[in-house]
């Protein structure tokens, strides 16, 4: 055999398992995407766009033995605990305006207290002054 009929097999064979490599290598894993999994991708675009939970446990009652029911039932009770916590804040907020209004209130008070004694000092001085 000629060295450059070798060297022309040789290629040939090189570029076909180049190309028998790639055809491996170029084609992506797809995961085929089921009915509950679409549902819960609608209703969870829906949950944030109108943070309604309904929409979800919907999703739950219609899904129960899904992967994704799962899922949503995990974003439904950290919805709920994120509203329990803001509502908490709401009340913590409240409390914290009503002492800031008492404090002002004393402090007021603490004001005209202690202007009534410095008054009342300046009355007793001029008691003490006065001939008996």
């Amino acid at each position: 055999m000629k060295p450059l009929s070798v060297v022309f097999i040789l290629v040939l064979f090189l570029g076909g398992c180049a190309q028998i490599c790639s055809q491996f290598e170029a084609q992506p894993h797809k995961v085929p995407v089921t009915s509950d999994q679409l549902a819960f991708e609608q209703a969870f675009a829906t949950f944030q766009e109108s943070s309604q939970l309904k929409v979800l446990e919907d999703f739950i009652a219609i899904y129960p033995d899904s992967v994704w029911a799962q899922r949503a039932y995990t974003v439904v009770l950290y919805a709920r605990e994120v509203e329990q916590r803001k509502e908490l804040m709401r009340g913590q907020e409240s409390t914290i305006s009503e002492q800031v209004d008492k404090i002002r209130q004393l402090r007021q008070e603490n004001a005209r207290l202690a202007e009534t004694i410095e008054q009342l000092k300046g009355s007793l001085i001029e008691i003490e002054k006065r001939p008996l």
